[in-house]
C-alpha cells in the first residue's frame, strides 16, 4: 500500500523522519509526488509501461530501457527518444506526443518510473553514522537529514555538520538548525555523497 507524503507538512524535520520510519516499519511505502521528481540523466534505467493500445502492443513496448550516453532512449516505433534531463513524467508526456504524431498510437498512456534497482540511482554516505556508511538507495524527494536517519543516525562522535558534494562542489550544513527548522533540508540526487562529521 502507498501512502502519498506531502512535503509541506508543517513538522519539524526530525518528526517527518520519525514519520518515514515508522511507515516504513508499518510496511508503507512513501510515495514523494510529482513535483520532487528528479531529472533522468545518462546512464538511468527506466522502466516504461504503455496502456491504451491493443495488448499485443503493450508486451513489445513495456520493459526496462537505459538512458545512453547521448542522453536517450530507444524505443519500439520511435527510434531515440531525448530522456535525459526530463523527470520521468515529463519523458512520458513526451512519448505520449510522440506516439500520437507519428500516428502510431491514438491514446497512449505512458508511465515511467526510475529502476529502484538502479545501482547508479545511489547516496553515498561516509563518517560519524552509526551504520559506518555505505551506499544509500535513492528515492526521489529524499533529503539529507533523511539519508542520514536512513544510515542509523549520528555516531556518538558527531558534531552534526555534513558535507554535501555533488558535481566536485562541497557544501557543508549545520544539522543541529536543519533539525530546529531553522534552515531548509536540502533534497538529494543520485550521486551525491555526504560525510558527517
Amino acid at each position: 500500500m502507498a501512502v502519498p507524503l506531502k512535503s509541506n507538512l508543517n513538522l519539524p524535520n526530525q518528526m517527518k523522519a520519525k514519520l518515514l520510519i515508522a511507515l516504513g516499519a508499518l510496511g508503507l511505502a512513501v510515495t514523494p509526488g510529482v513535483a520532487q521528481e528528479t531529472p533522468l540523466r545518462s546512464g538511468d534505467t527506466v522502466e516504461i509501461r504503455i496502456t491504451g493500445v491493443p495488448p499485443e502492443e503493450m508486451s513489445i513496448v513495456n520493459a526496462r530501457y537505459t538512458i545512453h550516453d547521448g542522453g536517450a532512449v530507444r524505443l519500439p516505433h520511435l527510434g531515440a527518444v531525448t530522456a535525459s534531463g526530463l523527470k520521468p513524467s515529463e519523458l512520458g508526456r513526451r512519448i505520449e506526443s510522440a506516439y500520437k504524431s507519428g500516428e502510431i498510437y491514438t491514446r497512449p498512456i505512458i508511465n515511467v518510473t526510475p529502476d529502484a534497482s538502479d545501482v547508479q540511482r545511489v547516496v553515498y554516505v561516509g563518517g560519524e553514522v552509526k551504520s559506518g556508511g555505505g551506499r544509500i538507495p535513492f528515492v526521489d524527494g529524499m533529503t539529507l537529514y533523511e539519508v542520514i536517519i536512513a544510515s542509523s543516525g549520528y555516531s556518538e562522535f558527531a558534531k552534526k555538520e555534513a558535507a554535501l558534494t555533488r558535481d566536485g562542489r562541497t557544501s557543508i550544513f549545520k544539522m543541529k538548525s536543519i533539525e530546529k527548522g531553522d534552515a531548509p533540508d536540502p533534497r538529494l540526487q543520485p550521486g551525491d555523497r555526504v560525510i558527517v562529521r
